[in-house]
């Protein structure tokens, strides 16, 4: 008898713990150190780290699931999905996501270039002709600076194309978006290649939910979590372990 309860008891708390698993949609790919994938899926990373344990605390075992970005969106937008993981807000988005209060991290450009290399900020296509720049594909920053790179932009596939791109001469310059915690960078930047800070608000990246009662409710628990996280100990070991990791990234260089 005792054995059977404990079997009901064993499969009632299973049952219990599939309930609150919360599906997290998050773009698809390995970015050191903001999240980390191999062919197992996602296992580690500051923002997969940090998600989880403030999801955690709120009753919710994430269980991330990686797609390409536009269509992360898209199944969010559609309602196939209820979370998605470090993206900014914009007003588009406000139509079928809620933001909480307080933000993961957050991003903010950089002019990458060489050392001894003329930049110049913010007017970058004057002192960059006639040299491309070396921009991430489907990469925006911002309607006015788009418009002012446009004929010197040169798609690169990911961050580590762009870097090998930018050393090797063929653009002369790039730009890129930085995840900083605590002002600090948690991506790192290789050795030889010079950030300069663009003339731009940085911006801010949430765990942003679907637009449903539970969600909504959800949303404002991960919010005051969250908030009160940042104040522990915990927290900032956690940023520390990230940024000591970024700082050792390229050593071997």
């Amino acid at each position: 008898m005792k054995t059977k309860l404990k079997i009901i008891s064993l499969t009632l708390l299973l049952l219990s713990k599939s309930a609150l698993s919360l599906d997290v949609v998050i773009e698809d790919g390995n970015y050191p150190y903001l999240q980390l994938q191999d062919d197992k899926g996602f296992t580690g990373g500051f923002a997969i780290e940090l998600v989880t344990t403030v999801l955690r605390q709120a009753g919710e075992d994430p269980n991330f699931i990686g797609l390409p970005w536009k269509r992360a969106l898209d199944s969010l937008e559609k309602g196939q999905y209820k979370a998605i993981c470090s993206l900014t807000k914009t007003e588009k988005r406000l139509n079928y996501l809620i933001y909480p209060d307080e933000p993961l991290l957050y991003v903010k450009a950089y002019l990458l270039s060489r050392p001894h290399t003329q930049v110049c900020i913010p007017d970058l296509t004057g002192c960059l002709q006639p040299k491309k720049i070396g921009v991430i594909r489907g990469y925006s920053f911002g309607a006015k600076l788009d418009q002012k790179i446009m004929g010197y932009r040169e798609n690169a596939n990911s961050s580590e194309h762009m870097y090998k791109m930018l050393k090797q001469g063929r653009v002369g310059a790039a730009l890129m978006f930085y995840s900083l915690a605590e002002d600090k960078f948690i991506e790192p930047i290789p050795k030889g290649i010079i950030p300069n800070e663009l003339p731009m608000e940085r911006k801010a990246l949430y765990l942003a939910f679907s637009i449903t009662p539970e969600m909504v409710k959800l949303s404002s628990s991960f919010s005051t979590l969250l908030k009160s996280y940042k104040q522990t100990k915990e927290y900032k070991d956690l940023v520390q372990k990230y940024v000591t990791l970024t700082n050792k990234h390229y050593d071997s260089e």
